[in-house]
C-alpha cells in the first residue's frame, strides 16, 4: 500500500511540474496564424543579443505573433542553444512553420525593418522576467551562493575588457568608492567583473570590507569576438558564471552597476521593481532617472528616454 501511495505522489509531483512549465510558458503554444522566428547569431555579446530579442518578443506579443528562437548559429550555443541555460521560449522547428500563414524571420537585429515602435521600461522589465528563467541547476547555485553571504551584502559591477578598448573609458575605482560612500564601512561586497585586477584594486581601497567574487584570478578582460575560439567546456563555464553573477548582483541590498555596458543595463531593468540598483557614471544615461512608463530606445544601445 505504501508503495502505491509513494508512486501516486511521485506522478502527482511530475504532473505538477509539467503544469507549472505550461503555465509559465503558455505564450509558446500556437495561438495565432502568424509566427516570428528570432535568430540568435554571433554579431554581438550575450546581453546585447538579449535586448534585440526582447524588442522582437514585445513586438510579437503586441502584434499577436507566436514567438520562436533559432539558436543554430548562436555564439553561446553548447548543445541546445538558449535551453543550455534557460527554461523559457520555444525552439524553432522548420516542420512546424507550415501551420502558419505568415512567418517572419528576424536575423539582422535592425528593429526598424519590422516596426517603428519603441517600448516602455515596464515592458522590458516584464519581458526579462518572462524569458530570463534560469535552469534549476543554475538557479540553485545562485541561491546557495547568496545564502552564504551576509544578508546586507552589496554588489558592484565593473566591465573592462573589450568595452574598455572599444566603447567606453574605464572606471576610476577610487573616485567610485568615495562617490557612493563605500569607504569606512564594514561591507560584504560581491564584485562582478571580467577583470580580476578590479577585485585586487577594491581590496586595497576597502581593506575593512569582505570582497567576494566568482571571477578567476587569471581573468583579465572579456572579448566576445574571441568566444568562437573557446572550447565548449570553457564557453559553458564562462557563460554560466556570467549569468549566475548577474543574479547574485540583482539580489544585493544595493547594486552599483556600470550602465555603459549591456550587462549593467540588464541588471537595472531586471531589478527595476526592487529600486536597489544605482547606475554610474551618474548622467542622463545612467538609468537612475527612469520611470516605468518611460518609452526608451532599445537598451542594446543605451538608456535613452524617447518620451
Amino acid at each position: 500500500m505504501n508503495i502505491i501511495v509513494y508512486l501516486l505522489l511521485f506522478f502527482l509531483i511530475i504532473l505538477l511540474i509539467k503544469l507549472i512549465q505550461i503555465t509559465r510558458n503558455k505564450e509558446h503554444f500556437k495561438n495565432s496564424e502568424k509566427a516570428i522566428v528570432f535568430k540568435l547569431g554571433s554579431s554581438s555579446g550575450f546581453f546585447s543579443m538579449l535586448f534585440f530579442m526582447c524588442h522582437a518578443y514585445i513586438y510579437a506579443k503586441k502584434a499577436n505573433y507566436d514567438f520562436f528562437i533559432d539558436c543554430d548559429e548562436w555564439t553561446y550555443k553548447i548543445n541546445d542553444g538558449w535551453h543550455d541555460y534557460f527554461l523559457s521560449l520555444r525552439k524553432y522547428k522548420k516542420e512546424e512553420m507550415s501551420d502558419y500563414k505568415e512567418v517572419k524571420i528576424i536575423e539582422n537585429y535592425n528593429e526598424r525593418e519590422y516596426t517603428n515602435e519603441h517600448y516602455t521600461v515596464d515592458e522590458y522589465h516584464k519581458t526579462l522576467h518572462e524569458i530570463f528563467i534560469l535552469k534549476p541547476e543554475l538557479d540553485i547555485v545562485v541561491k546557495n551562493y547568496i545564502n552564504n553571504l551576509n544578508n546586507d551584502y552589496i554588489s558592484i559591477y565593473i566591465r573592462r575588457g573589450d568595452k574598455l578598448h572599444n566603447e567606453s573609458t574605464g572606471t576610476d575605482l577610487s573616485q567610485f568608492v568615495n562617490e557612493f560612500g563605500l569607504t569606512h564601512k564594514n561591507n560584504v561586497i560581491f564584485v562582478q567583473t571580467d577583470d580580476y585586477n578590479a577585485v585586487d584594486e577594491l581590496k586595497k581601497l576597502l581593506p575593512q570590507s569582505t570582497i567576494k567574487t566568482l571571477t578567476n584570478p587569471e581573468k583579465h578582460g572579456s572579448d566576445y569576438t574571441k568566444l568562437n575560439t573557446m572550447n565548449k567546456s570553457d564557453l559553458e563555464k564562462d557563460t554560466n558564471e556570467l549569468l549566475i553573477a548577474c543574479m547574485i548582483s540583482i539580489h544585493a541590498k544595493n547594486a552599483y552597476i556600470d550602465t555603459r555596458s549591456n550587462v549593467g543595463r540588464f541588471i537595472k531593468l531586471y531589478a527595476f521593481d526592487k529600486n536597489n540598483v544605482i547606475g554610474y557614471p551618474i548622467n542622463k544615461y545612467s538609468g537612475n532617472y527612469l520611470q516605468l512608463t518611460d518609452v526608451i530606445n532599445n537598451p542594446a544601445h543605451e538608456f535613452e528616454i524617447l518620451k
